[in-house]
């Protein structure tokens, strides 16, 4: 997925350029063609980042603009390089590098709020988006839970957890299941012979109960 990411940003970056230099002038897009192809290979791999790729999961898409910015900055600093180290610099039109270099992080951020609302958009159906449980809930399941909600693009739909205590554990705001013991047999459908859901968290820590290798085992 990030690879896509990569090829996306760098088809913006290419698509900005040549929008640029065609409405300028026509003429300066074979001497930029050089600049074009070292363009994208460099942004294929500066976009290409786990790193982006995890931003971009957060509902705060504006906050991705220092980011996109610092990662544009190195391509368009190896693309200066590369021009330099031929000799070029003095046929690139200073306009369009300069339009470029202020435009792109812009089309930049529109091309990342486009892939995470198809993303969001693809991800809606119920088909696609996975079932989840927690298994001994603690503070650390509660982080999950808060996480996941930050983060539509996972996909994942938690439905409740298993817990032997009676007092109100985190997450408070999902139904509780049942206690440990019941969690094997509710998760093993022995009447299709399938499993419920597609994921089950458990929250381990030092003290968990017995209960849970048969859980784990499954």
């Amino acid at each position: 997925i990030s690879l896509f990411v990569g090829l996306f940003l760098a088809a913006t970056v290419y698509l900005t350029l040549i929008t640029i230099i065609f409405l300028y002038n026509q003429a300066d897009y074979y001497t930029f063609t050089p600049r074009i192809l070292v363009a994208v290979f460099a942004s294929i791999a500066v976009f290409s980042s786990h790193r982006l790729l995890n931003a971009l999961q957060e509902r705060r898409i504006f906050s991705l603009l220092p980011e996109l910015a610092l990662r544009w900055l190195v391509v368009f600093m190896v693309v200066l390089l590369t021009a330099y180290i031929d000799k070029s610099t003095e046929r690139l039109s200073r306009v369009v590098m300069l339009t470029w270099s202020a435009l792109t992080p812009l089309t930049l951020l529109s091309a990342v709020f486009f892939i995470r609302m198809a993303a969001i958009v693809f991800y809606s159906k119920p088909s696609r988006r996975r079932k989840a449980v927690l298994i001994w809930s603690n503070s650390a399941c509660s982080d999950l839970v808060e996480s996941l909600k930050r983060s539509p693009l996972a996909a994942i739909d938690l439905i409740g957890f298993f817990d032997n205590r009676n007092e109100s554990r985190p997450p408070s705001n999902l139904p509780h299941l049942g206690e440990l013991s019941d969690a094997a047999n509710w998760l093993y459908n022995e009447n299709t012979g399938e499993i419920r859901v597609d994921v089950v968290f458990i929250g381990i820590n030092t003290k968990e109960p017995p209960e849970l290798a048969e859980i784990v085992a499954i």
